[in-house]
C-alpha cells in the first residue's frame, strides 16, 4: 500500500513524512494531479471549505472520508448536493480535542462530529448511520497526555518521536 500526505500546515511535514515519503505541502484545492485515482482521501477540512474540498477529492479519489460536524447535514446549500450524495455517517460517541482553546486550556467544544464517507463511483441516495463505540475515559486521558505537554503554561503538540 502506497501513502501520499497531503498537508496544508507545513509544520505537519516531519510529523507526515514518518508515514509516507510521498508529502505535499499545500492547499489540496491547488494541488496539481493527473495520476490514478487514490483508493481513499481522509481528511478534517476547515468547515467553511468542506463541499469544495470534497468535491475536489471526489474527482481524484474512489473513496473520500471527512470528519465534519454532524450538523454538516443540515443546510439549504448542500441538500441539492446531499439527495444524490448521501453519506454514511459514522459518529463519534465522544467529542474530540483538537487543540488549546481560547484561554488555553485542553477540552472539547458543544459540537459533536462524525466520520462521512462517500463512494465517488457509486453515489448512493440513502446512507447508514453508525454509532461507534465510547472511547473509555482513561483512554482518552492518555492519549491527551501522549499527544500535549505544558510549556511554560500553554498547550503544545509533543514533537513526533525520533
Amino acid at each position: 500500500m502506497t501513502w501520499t500526505a497531503w498537508e496544508l500546515r507545513e509544520e505537519m511535514q516531519a510529523t507526515l513524512e514518518t508515514l509516507t515519503s510521498d508529502v505535499q505541502i499545500g492547499d489540496c484545492l491547488d494541488i496539481p494531479y493527473d495520476d490514478k485515482p487514490f483508493d481513499v482521501a481522509i481528511t478534517n477540512p476547515p468547515f467553511s471549505i468542506a463541499p469544495l474540498v470534497l468535491q475536489r477529492l471526489l474527482g481524484i479519489s474512489r473513496n473520500v472520508v471527512m470528519l465534519l460536524r454532524l450538523n454538516y447535514m443540515g443546510s439549504q446549500k448542500r441538500v441539492a448536493f446531499l439527495r444524490d450524495h448521501m453519506p454514511d455517517a459514522s459518529v463519534l460517541p465522544n467529542r474530540p480535542v483538537f487543540g488549546p482553546n481560547k484561554v488555553g486550556k485542553l477540552g472539547t467544544d458543544s459540537i459533536e462530529y462524525a466520520w462521512f464517507s462517500w463512494q465517488a463511483e457509486y453515489p448512493q441516495i440513502v446512507g447508514r448511520l453508525i454509532l461507534l463505540n465510547d472511547t473509555p475515559y482513561a483512554e482518552r486521558k492518555q492519549d491527551l497526555e501522549d499527544t500535549w505537554e505544558l510549556v511554560e503554561g500553554v498547550y503544545c503538540r509533543k514533537p513526533p518521536p525520533e
